[in-house]
């Protein structure tokens, strides 16, 4: 054995055939003793009887001693230690000399000389013996190790035969520094659960061996004589006499100088402090180690066919070294984040606390990265490992898993589909949204998502069809979705899961539709150091990778603007997740992901007594917090889109092509599989004219002013919620004020078969507008004029009219109008129109169509009506039908008699409007002042009556 400490003296073991020697010769004389002590009969008598049951010299107990298993994480940092002792092994060379020279002082100095026993020990034990005293004292190290590792602690004689057998059996088949080295890790106990130097330089001191003092090394040196006397946390001023009786035997064995002796005795008991005991505590992370005992007994159970007992107890003895997935530094910020009671409603009158999980899952390879099992977690209150073994209604987080993913997988929805979000009813369930969300109607997937509706959940699901939704859930790893649990609640998260189940069967989403197998056990190793199981975690396919694509894809817009938004105040990068709250809110959910990592988190009520209102208020800052913490040093990334994948514009009422009359607010660019674009045009929409008054449909009876020209959805069948229904009865989905009228409008007939619509309107020029008349009935109370210019219908009077005529001063020249008139009954309301007429009012000077001639004594009068933007008027005059006319005057009036005129002439006339084309021809017979058969009525037809329609020339006579 290696001298660790300069000038100290070092036990030198002796050859083997002087040990040998030695051992048979003190052999022979302690069976001497024992025969002088009892007498030669009984004293074989008893050596024979005790050693008819001694226990085999089992060489594992002594190499391979009770060693706590560790749990470490994935960098080897330790998280736990399981163990019925606390033992840290250790090789003797790393013990430092001062140490060693500590326990052969007060324990056994003569080890390196004695075959096992000490003669004068035995002596003096023998000596109390005869004295009337139990058999006492005079173990030597040896034989302490014996008993402590084979037998009981009685001090009967019997036990003493058969620790002296073993402590031959022992000097026989070990070295001495082997022996010592047994003693000091398997014989030596502290206060439990401490046992072995190791553990209590670290138990009493918070220090490896290496790092005591002097005076350290002498109290743990004394401590294990009566560890519950001697331990400097049970009785500080005992163990402190306890230590300077073992530096008092160092100094007298030579082992320290005086110096060294009375430095060593001045020093103050200085015991581990509370931040010492907290970072060397067993147990770091409570959850995490609960999970991987567990987990590590299953394996065992598997390797060597334990029961759970005997799996158990190798655990706590066996020294294995358990590695698991966990990183330290993320589970100690989602711990944190966990433990925030700002994260959790308010603690109730009654104490009880809302609870919570959470599960952090490497995408790629499978491995939970964090675990954490509870509030403020320990290990009674996590008996339960909440993660692992809480199943917990999922509410809408279950919808991407049970409705959407497997329809999409069957190619029956994408994104863009459209279904109808209104009331149905099953045989005894009436499914509503969540409350005060009501009934939307026609809705795209990616918007039922958003708002986690509930109904288009349902319908897809059965568009997908229950059976096969449940076995895709199932093979996402939701073992509670089994043949004896199809119903349509299924799609609204009845059915319950655990937050592993929940969070693995995300990261599926995240990672193209490959799930990799969640693992929390990644090594297990003996104490040597072998290898006994390594994780072979299995990636399956379990989708498409267009369809975890597109999930990913809605479920971003969750994050952005839907139900799951409230994590945007504290991460914000590519996200991609859901909400889920259960019935009467016991239970609240976000289960995400990034193309990362994926983590679930839980809060709620273990016994459903307390409710999670508006869950995401707790939910989605822990959610967010976690990831941020997580994604600190990770650059943003979003999901690869697969090469199958299409981009269409399409009605997010039909989710068909969009038509000319989709408005354009109900268009929208969404995904799709290739080959599985729409091909149809949108037929939800439809154009109608409806009365403003009524909202029905217009008829010829509909005034224009009241015919609205719309596009509205096509009517459609929907139920209406009765009081079966949670939010009670009469709602309808909110879309139905959009749909179409199937009635036609039938206010505006007018009474007595339509005799009161008006009709017969006609227009003449005014010189300061355009001048309307028309016939109505008498028994109405008025009448309303209107102008449609250009489309917009505008009514002209304030009040019912009750006159049959109407002047236009407003009209502008030039424009072109239409005219109609109404009736207005005595009820207010109005009949049907009259008969329209289009009329411009011209800027230019009106063309003269009409003009009367009469034979006055005094020769041919010549009368007009007025003419629109007439100034001046010129009279020609002819003697030839289409030749020869001259002007024979200029006037600003509307009438002229022609004086120069002969008897028994005809005369042709045209008036000419100063500005425009001249009138048509009219003529007439001038008689003179004695008239014949003339009537003198000016109508010219000839005979002097008037027009003579055959010589009338149509206007391009004036080129004659």
């Amino acid at each position: 054995m290696e001298n660790n400490n300069n000038n100290k003296p070092i036990k030198k073991e002796k050859s083997k055939w002087v040990k040998v020697t030695q051992t048979v010769l003190k052999s022979l004389l302690l069976l001497g003793l024992l025969v002088g002590f009892l007498g030669g009969g009984l004293a074989l008598g008893m050596v024979a009887a005790s050693l008819q049951d001694v226990p085999e010299l089992n060489r594992d107990l002594l190499e391979s001693p009770s060693l706590p298993t560790k749990v470490v994480d994935k960098n080897g940092d330790l998280i736990g230690e399981a163990y019925d002792q606390r033992r840290v092994r250790l090789n003797l060379d790393e013990i430092p000399q001062d140490l060693l020279n500590a326990f052969l002082a007060t324990e056994d100095n003569s080890f390196y000389s004695h075959p096992g026993f000490d003669i004068k020990g035995l002596g003096r034990a023998f000596l109390s013996n005869l004295q009337g005293s139990t058999v006492s004292g005079g173990s030597t190290l040896t034989q302490q190790l014996a008993k402590q590792v084979f037998l009981d602690g009685t001090k009967e004689l019997e036990r003493k035969i058969k620790e002296l057998y073993l402590a031959f059996q022992i000097e026989k088949t070990y070295t001495k520094d082997e022996i010592f080295e047994f003693y000091l890790n398997n014989a030596i106990a502290y206060r439990h659960p401490d046992y072995g130097l190791g553990a209590g330089a670290r138990g009493i001191f918070g220090k490896t061996v290496d790092e005591l003092t002097l005076g350290e090394m002498a109290v743990l040196a004394g401590v294990p004589n009566l560890p519950y006397t001697y331990d400097p946390r049970i009785n500080r001023d005992a163990a402190k006499t306890r230590r300077n009786h073992v530096l008092s035997r160092m100094y007298r064995f030579g082992y320290i100088s005086q110096q060294e002796f009375e430095d060593a005795k001045s020093e103050e008991i200085v015991l581990r402090s509370d931040n010492q005991e907290q970072a060397s505590s067993n147990i770091k992370f409570h959850g995490p180690y609960a999970y991987a005992v567990k987990s590590a007994e299953r394996i065992l159970i598997d390797i060597y066919g334990y029961d759970t007992e005997t799996a158990r107890m190798a655990i706590a003895n066996h020294g294995f070294t358990i590695t698991t997935t966990i990183d330290s530094n993320i589970q100690q910020a989602a711990e944190t984040v966990m433990n925030d009671s700002a994260h959790y409603p308010a603690t109730r009158n009654d104490g009880l606390q809302a609870q919570g999980s959470a599960t952090l899952i490497d995408n790629k390879t499978g491995e939970i990265v964090a675990l954490v099992t509870g509030r403020n977690a320990h290990v009674t209150s996590n008996a339960s490992l909440r993660p692992v073994e809480s199943f917990r209604p999922l509410g809408s987080s279950i919808k991407p898993i049970f409705s959407y993913a497997p329809a999409i997988e069957k190619r029956v929805i994408f994104p863009g589909s459209v279904v109808d979000d209104t009331p149905i009813a099953f045989k005894d369930y009436w499914p509503e949204n969540y409350p005060g969300v009501g009934f939307n109607g026609l809705v795209t997937i990616r918007e039922s998502m958003r708002r986690s509706l509930n109904i288009p959940a349902i319908q897809s699901a059965t568009l997908a069809n229950d059976r096969y939704a449940q076995e895709f859930a199932r093979s996402l790893g939701l073992t509670e979705y089994t043949d004896d649990k199809v119903y349509k609640q299924n799609s609204l998260g009845g059915i319950g899961a655990t937050n592993l189940q929940m969070t693995s069967a995300f990261s599926a989403f995240a990672n193209g539709g490959v799930q990799a197998e969640a693992y929390f056990i990644s090594e297990i190793k003996d104490r040597n150091g072998k290898v006994i199981y390594s994780a072979n975690p299995e990636q399956k396919v379990v989708m498409s990778e267009e369809t975890a694509f597109l999930i990913s894809d809605m479920l971003k817009d969750v994050v952005t603007s839907g139900t799951g938004s409230r994590i945007r105040n504290h991460f914000t990068k590519t996200a991609a997740a859901k909400t889920g709250t259960s019935n009467s809110a016991h239970d609240g959910w976000i289960v995400g992901y990034t193309p990362h990592y994926s983590l679930g988190v839980w809060v709620g009520y273990d016994r459903n007594d307390g409710s999670v209102t508006q869950h995401a208020q707790y939910t989605a800052p822990m959610w967010g917090k976690i990831m941020n913490f997580v994604h600190q040093d990770i650059p943003n990334s979003d999901f690869q889109k697969p090469r199958n994948i299409v981009q269409v514009a399409v009605s997010t009422k039909s989710g068909k092509l969009p038509s000319p009359l989709t408005p354009s607010e109900y268009i929208r660019t969404d995904y799709f599989i290739r080959g599985y674009e729409p091909k149809e045009v949108c037929d939800a929409f439809v154009e109608v004219t409806i009365c403003k008054d009524t909202g029905l449909l217009a008829t010829e009876n509909t005034p224009l002013h009241l015919r609205e020209t719309k596009v509205m959805l096509k009517p459609r069948e929907y139920l209406t919620t009765t009081s079966q229904w949670r939010d009670g009865a009469g709602r309808k989905p909110k879309d139905v004020d959009m749909m179409a009228p199937t009635e036609e409008c039938n206010m505006h007939s007018g009474g007595g078969g339509g005799s009161t619509v008006p009709s017969k309107l006609t227009h003449e020029f005014a010189s300061n507008g355009i001048r309307l008349r028309w016939e109505g009935s008498s028994s109405v109370a008025g009448f309303n004029i209107y102008r449609i210019d250009g489309g917009d219908v505008e009514q002209l009077n304030g009040r019912p009219v009750t006159s049959r005529e109407f002047l236009d001063d407003k009209a502008k020249k030039d424009n072109q109008y239409t005219y109609y008139v109404t009736a207005v009954l005595s009820d207010g309301t109005e009949t049907g129109i009259s008969n329209q007429i289009t009329v411009t009012l011209p800027s230019a000077v009106q063309k003269i169509n009409d003009f009367k001639l009469e034979e006055k004594p005094t020769g041919v009068e010549i009368t007009w009506g007025e003419t629109l933007n007439a100034k001046q008027y010129k009279i020609l005059r002819s003697t030839s039908q289409n030749s020869g006319f001259s002007e024979i005057t200029t006037t600003n009036k509307r009438a002229f008699v022609d004086t120069t005129v002969q008897p028994n002439t005809t005369y042709y006339y045209r008036i000419e409007a100063v500005g425009a084309e001249a009138s048509p021809t009219k003529s007439i017979d001038y008689k003179g002042p004695n008239p014949g058969n003339g009537n003198g009525n000016g109508n010219g037809n000839g005979n002097g009556n008037g027009d003579n329609d055959d010589n009338d020339d149509d206007d391009n006579d004036d080129n004659d």
